[in-house]
């Protein structure tokens, strides 16, 4: 790189570099004696430049920092769902900056600028120049505390309190609807709702508001037993004052063995008629209804025609005959268990009322029967206390008035002999033979004392004698 002719050179520059003489660079504490050794006219410039600059530009000073303080107002904000919300946090310092952090709890949602949450959240957040904190679309997991926090010589702090009020909403509902419990067994009934503030939960069976079973617990009806009655559709409402009432319902059905009721356990027909039976039978799940006679089941064919509409189930006879008399059983099973009801079908009279009215010593009795043929002939037998049946043979008693449809009814008196407790009992006779004896019982009160005036040795007919003898005495003595 170098000849060999100037390489000497070459070493005595090196060798004399460090001795060469540099003006020194001033440092911060030595600016004032450096701008004293400047020449006048460098001075007054350097000097110029330096005293037009404002030391306190830009800088908080400790007096300014120290007085701060927050003057927005701490606020509890009751929104709905849904509503934007705004916090304050505002200084009497506008003209100075602070560091501000908004806090959720203890949660940091912003410092300064920079938001510190997720950023599928920073939609839900908004701060604005002056501090405030804006919450968009407020939900129920926006309640809480909200903090801003402002750094300054002494922290300054504000805290706010959000409520969400929000509707009522039935999320749970026990059983399922249209549920099928079983006679006798126990039975939870569960509403669950939600909502801010939280709801109250009462129920209702078919509009009629339920009495609180559950005292602890509104939300919950228990039935121990549950029975027939019980079943029906049941409404749940919840309510807060938010919006309206939340509603549901659920139908409960109780599961049970047919339950079979028969109007008339006596039909009266005649031969040549259409006798109709008729038996009603409930059950849940529903049952199977059969009709049978002497053991055998009756199928509809051109002698018998069954029907049913709801729980009424209907036998019809056609063309009663003589061998259509008799006992008909009408049957109804399910899964639970089978019911029976027997109905007899008659020629004979049916009786369908018989009644006794004391008055005094005697009674009145009343009776009805029905039949398609005439009635030819009562039998009224009266059994008096410790004693045995006695036929009654009265004339009001036996037939004569005319019947009205095919019900013939009498009216008749009978002398009681003695007070005490009776038993009487009445049937009645047609062509096709004699019904069945209907029962009842009655009794007849002594009649009520009174005071006699005759011969007599009763404490109060003594009394008023020995009276009317005073009174007498009296009236003479003053004369």
């Amino acid at each position: 790189m170098f000849g060999p002719s100037l390489l000497p050179l070459f070493i005595f520059v090196l060798c004399t570099f460090p001795f060469v003489h540099l003006k020194p660079e001033p440092i911060p504490d030595q600016l004032g004696s450096y701008y004293d050794n400047l020449p006048n006219d460098e001075a007054s410039d350097e000097g110029d430049e330096y005293d037009s600059y404002d030391d306190n530009e830009g800088i908080i000073s400790p007096t300014d920092d120290e007085n701060a303080k927050i003057i927005s107002v701490p606020k509890r904000i009751s929104a709905l769902e849904g509503d934007n919300v705004e916090f304050e946090c505002q200084t009497d310092k506008q003209g100075l900056s602070f560091v501000v952090q908004w806090f959720k709890g203890k949660q940091l949602i912003f410092q300064d600028d920079l938001f510190a949450l997720s950023r599928d959240l920073k939609g839900h957040y908004r701060k604005s120049d002056n501090n405030t904190l804006t919450i968009l679309n407020v939900t129920a997991e926006d309640k809480g505390d909200y903090i801003c926090q402002v750094k300054a010589a002494k922290d300054l702090t504000i805290k706010h309190h959000l409520t969400v009020k929000i509707p009522p909403k039935i999320v749970r509902i026990l059983p399922n609807d249209n549920y099928q419990a079983v006679l006798n067994d126990r039975l939870n009934m569960v509403c669950e709702a939600t909502g801010s503030p939280p709801p109250k939960v009462n129920w209702a069976k078919q509009g009629e508001r339920l009495p609180q079973l559950n005292k602890r617990n509104s939300s919950i009806i228990t039935f121990e037993n549950i029975k027939l009655h019980d079943a029906g559709t049941y409404q749940c409402m919840a309510d807060n004052q938010v919006g309206d009432p939340a509603i549901s319902q659920i139908t409960i059905r109780v599961a049970h063995k047919p339950q079979i009721e028969i109007e008339k356990s006596t039909i009266s027909s005649e031969k040549d008629y259409t006798s109709v039976l008729t038996c009603i039978a409930r059950a849940t799940p529903p049952a199977l209804t059969e009709w049978f006679k002497d053991g055998k089941r009756i199928e509809t064919n051109e002698k018998y025609n069954i029907s049913n509409q709801g729980h009424y189930h209907i036998l019809q006879i056609k063309k009663t005959e003589q061998s259509d008399f008799g006992k008909y059983t009408c049957e109804s099973k399910n899964g639970l268990g089978t019911t029976k009801k027997v109905i007899e079908l008659t020629a004979s009279p049916v009786p369908i009322k018989f009644e006794a009215e004391p008055k005094g010593h005697k009674a009145i009795f009343k009776w009805s029967f029905q039949s398609l043929a005439p009635i030819l002939l009562y039998d009224l037998q009266v059994k008096y206390p410790n004693s045995h049946y006695i036929g009654v043979f009265n004339d009001d008693c036996n037939p004569g008035k005319e019947p009205v449809g095919n019900i013939y009814s009498v009216q008749c008196e009978y002398d009681a002999p003695a007070v005490g407790e009776y038993e009487a009992k009445v049937s009645a006779k047609n062509t096709y033979g004699e019904s069945h004896y209907k029962i009842i019982k009655f009794k007849i009160d002594p009649a009520p004392e009174n005071i006699s005036t005759g011969s007599g040795n009763s404490l109060q007919t003594t009394f008023v004698l020995y009276l009317l003898a005073a009174v007498t005495v009296n009236l003479y003595s003053k004369l």
